[in-house]
């Protein structure tokens, strides 16, 4: 035989009984005696101390790996809480043939950490003994500070000696999104200052902040961030996105100043401030806040993010302004817009807005995605202006005095419709109050209930052509009304557009000493009276034909009735 069959051989009957020796140790080993040892092992790794109070289980492949649960977890004077619920360490597989338990990884499964907030002054970084050993892992674990928490998360901790920084890198999950992270914290200098590196990436978004900590507590540095769809991790309209900006942090306080950012191709210029510690004695927890200066703004589009973006993990305050800005088709100048996003409502304290013919626009509101509740101001010098850019011309189509306006109204929006109610308007010295309903579909209805002092009828009439898309309910009264060239007085009309048919299901008025009943149907287009009723009682005849005839004198005095 040869030497290498001899060798083969021998390494065929070596294999079968290695695995044999690598089921069978575990079970035939004490590990009660090597507690102490492995704790103290565990130990040095981790920075503080550790008992070992539940069941070990060795498993040797693929890897040498001892399974610990039932731990504690002591404090080492740092302020952070730890708790796991079981512990695995990767052991030398050599040394432990020989009777020595070397650990060379250190896995906590299930770690619940809670971290000092604030935390305590850099100082002491320069000794950190405790961190120069640190090598750990975490798996399925959870991170809390200043009352927020963070989930799924896994990662590896590693200090490697005195002069090596502390490096941490994993993941976790932020708003149901995977992020990766990576951060680097060097040791404190002469100066008791340390640099830090924290970089990002979740969405295919990335983020990355460079600077230093102080040695009287806090950070200094760069922000960077880049990415093709913000809204995937902020309530922000879509779109890739970059941005940049001095970022400084303290106890209370983390804020970007001078940030610079382009989204969607619109560029603005403001800050972001995440305060961590509210003024006492406020019950609020963690908030966001962010002001972003613009030349222009897509309006609608922050809107929709704003509803889309479901309940935020914290309340954030937003404050937009814009030179110019467009929403729902209408054209604004000087934007300025304050929202806040809490427990799933959305809270305007104050909107407003310059409109063209010198018109400016007051809103505030509450509500949620679904439905909200609005109190309106509106100003103009030139009504048919501001109408034009509020995009309702179309509509009135100049039915509307076209002298200065003012107006307050409320408006409850949701889904199906718009409803005002509470209008207050005068209009080119007009006074008009009432309520209206717009309601959404492949054929919309608008319902008018309103009152006017002075009102021309002609241009009203006159909007046939305009309300052939659409349904619409009238109930208009005025004090005095004029219809080609005719005074009415006390009018009151009950009307209705539908399918484009006009129907006048009642019309009261008086003119000329007479009470006028009326009431119609017909077509809008072609424009067509099919049936029509018209009653007057109590003047005289001469008065009641003068608009159209001239009455002999004889049967001018007689009273008209027809």
């Amino acid at each position: 035989m040869t030497r290498r069959r001899r060798l083969g051989l021998v390494a065929a009957l070596a294999v079968p009984l290695l695995l044999a020796a690598a089921a069978a140790l575990p079970a035939r080993i004490d590990w009660d005696g090597y507690r102490e040892s492995l704790a103290q092992n565990a130990s040095a790794r981790l920075g503080r101390p550790i008992g070992l109070n539940g069941g070990l289980r060795l498993r040797l492949l693929p890897q040498t790996v001892l399974e610990a649960d039932g731990l504690t977890i002591g404090t080492a004077g740092d302020g952070v809480e730890l708790t796991a619920r079981a512990m695995r360490l990767r052991l030398d597989p050599w040394w432990l043939m020989l009777g020595r338990v070397v650990v060379r990884e250190l896995v906590l499964v299930g770690a619940d950490i809670r971290l000092p907030w604030p935390p305590g002054p850099l100082p002491a970084l320069g000794e950190l003994g405790a961190l120069t050993s640190l090598d750990a892992r975490l798996e399925d674990s959870r991170l809390r500070i200043a009352g927020a928490s963070v989930e799924g998360v896994s990662a590896r901790l590693l200090a490697g000696g005195p002069g090596d920084a502390l490096v941490a890198e994993g993941r976790l999950n932020w708003r149901g999104q995977p992020l990766s992270f990576a951060a680097s914290l060097g040791r404190a200098g002469d100066d008791g200052t340390a640099p830090l590196q924290i970089s990002g990436q979740a969405s295919g978004s990335r983020i990355a902040a460079r600077g230093v900590l102080l040695a009287e507590g806090g950070f200094e540095g760069r922000l960077d961030a880049a990415g093709a769809d913000l809204s995937a991790l902020l309530p922000t309209p879509r779109g890739a996105f970059t941005a940049s900006g001095r970022i400084t942090a303290t106890a209370e306080l983390v804020g970007v100043d001078d940030l610079v950012l382009e989204l969607a191709g619109q560029r603005a210029r403001g800050s972001v401030s995440l305060r961590l510690t509210p003024p006492a004695p406020s019950p609020v927890g963690p908030r966001l806040d962010a002001a972003l200066v613009a030349s222009r703004l897509d309006l609608d589009a922050w809107t929709q993010a704003l509803r889309d973006g479901g309940t935020p993990a914290l309340p954030i305050g937003l404050d937009l302004s814009a030179d110019e800005a467009t929403f729902r088709g209408a054209a604004l100048r000087r934007l300025r817009l304050a929202v806040q996003l809490e427990n799933g409502r959305i809270l305007v304290p104050e909107a407003t807005a310059e409109l063209p013919g010198e018109g400016r626009i007051t809103a505030s509101g509450a509500g949620t995605a679904n439905a909200s509740e609005w109190a309106l101001r509106l100003q103009a010098r030139r009504l048919h202006e501001a109408l034009l850019a509020m995009g309702v011309d179309r509509l009135l189509a100049g039915a509307l005095p076209q002298g200065p306006a003012s107006a307050t109204l409320r408006l409850m929006l949701d889904e199906r419709q718009a409803a005002f109610s509470d209008i207050a308007a005068s209009v080119d010295g007009n006074r008009v109050a009432g309520t209206a309903t717009w309601r959404w579909g492949d054929r919309p209805v608008l319902g008018l209930g309103l009152e006017f002092a002075r009102l021309n009828l002609d241009p009203w009439l006159a909007l046939g052509d305009a309300l052939g898309g659409l349904d619409v309910n009238l109930r208009i009264g005025a004090e005095r009304a004029m219809w080609r060239g005719l005074l009415i007085e006390a009018l009151n009309l009950d009307a209705a557009a539908e399918g484009g048919r006009l129907v006048l299901r009642r019309g009261l008025g008086r003119h000329a000493g007479a009470d006028l009943t009326a009431s119609a149907s017909g077509t809008l287009n072609p424009p067509r009276v099919q049936e029509a009723l018209l009653e007057a009682q109590g003047a005289s005849l001469g008065a009641l034909a003068a608009h159209w005839l001239t009455v002999p004198a004889s049967f001018a005095a007689l009273p008209a009735r027809l």
